[in-house]
């Protein structure tokens, strides 16, 4: 899994014809900030060579907070020339995807951006145990409408972690990836006997994560035969709206969005203040609660910059991933196997059981069309 994050925000620029000079103001323009929240030894020589080239005023020692935090790098381009800006967004995008994802920014961004959130996910994990590539079949599957469409649905049989739930009308597969820590886990609506028949919407207006952890946790290793579509998953989208709609509104208010932290004071005695507070939060030994955090940097100066936009894309492949699987024929499946056969709408996420992380999650209504 490859995941970019980034923060596109407003800084100082060097004096013409000269190299930036700490301390002075110069008049704004527009840099990126950029790290990947991946594994330490995906970060390669193209993010080095990009910082290089780019100069940059965000804090020193924030870039080393995002080192030893999240094993990432603080990268900078110029937004005053935006087919520049967009492009190495983008290249920088695709490299760390491993050209999974071409073109993240689509369209140029404003002159007048100050702050630009983004965020990329590109996966494409081997099962622990691998689908079997000749037994994948085009079959029917029918959508929410009754409407069918054919698709390739992919074959599967062994111990998997199950659940059978009555209470909630639905059943549960987990399909571990060979890394041991990231499972994917797929949830259907299943109807019983003298009980309204169920589908995904009212199944998942239902339920909440709470109750899909008590789930997991009453799921039983047995035997399992599946059944599920292969996909290409894609998404882009700007989820302003969406985290506004769950609270998070400050970052996007000018006056309110506070990213002192971040971006240098106006003067030298203003950045060593702020230094001064990131100093504590980088140190483990000296934990600050979020209140006592908040006051002190209600008292650093504001830098003026807010958030405009929240890009997120996503891409995703779910395949048999893996033609070394061993041939198993249907006779030898046994008649108290369960059956999971995902040829109907079904909801599926990813997790990683270290973090409890949930890194990706989609309803499924029509596995014949990238979402």
């Amino acid at each position: 899994m490859h995941c970019v994050g980034g923060i596109y925000v407003q800084a100082s620029p060097p004096k013409r014809g000269g190299s930036p000079q700490p301390g002075l103001v110069h008049e704004p323009t527009w840099f990126t900030v950029v790290w990947p929240l991946r594994a330490r030894q995906l970060l390669g020589a193209t993010g080095e060579r990009f910082v290089e080239r780019l100069w940059t005023s965000v804090r020193e020692i924030y870039r080393e907070y995002l080192q030893r935090v999240y094993h990432g790098d603080a990268l900078t381009t110029d937004f005053t020339n935006q087919s520049l800006a967009k492009t190495a967004i983008n290249e920088w995008v695709k490299a760390q995807t491993l050209g999974r994802i071409e073109e993240f920014v689509r369209n140029p961004l404003s002159r007048e951006t100050r702050v630009v959130l983004l965020s990329a996910l590109a996966f494409s994990g081997q099962w622990a145990q691998p689908f079997m590539p000749e037994y994948t079949k085009k079959l029917s599957f029918q959508k929410a409408t009754g409407e069918t469409v054919m698709t390739d649905l992919m074959l599967n049989q062994g111990r998997f972690n199950y659940i059978l739930s009555e209470e909630h009308g639905c059943h549960m597969v987990a399909l571990p990836y060979n890394d041991t820590a990231t499972t994917m886990y797929i949830l259907a609506p299943r109807s019983f006997a003298k009980k309204k028949k169920m589908d995904l919407p009212t199944l998942l207006t239902g339920l909440n994560w709470t109750t899909i952890e008590h789930l997991i946790s009453q799921m039983r290793n047995e035997t399992t035969v599946i059944r599920f579509p292969k996909m290409q998953l894609k998404g882009h989208a700007d989820l302003k709206s969406s985290l506004k709609s769950l609270g998070v509104k400050s970052i996007f208010e000018v006056g309110k969005a506070n990213f002192a932290l971040l971006i240098q004071g106006k003067s030298r005695l203003q950045a060593n203040k702020s230094d001064e507070l990131l100093t504590r939060i980088n140190d483990p030994d000296d934990y600050e609660d979020d209140r006592m955090l908040k006051e002190q940097l209600n008292k650093l100066p504001n830098p003026g910059v807010y958030v405009d936009t929240v890009m997120h894309e996503v891409e995703m492949t779910i395949d048999e991933y893996g033609t070394e699987a061993v041939a198993v024929t249907a006779g030898i499946v046994a008649r108290t196997a369960n059956l999971f056969f995902a040829d109907s709408p079904f909801f599926f996420f990813i997790k990683n059981e270290l973090t409890g992380l949930v890194t990706f999650s989609s309803a499924i209504f029509d596995p014949t069309i990238a979402v």
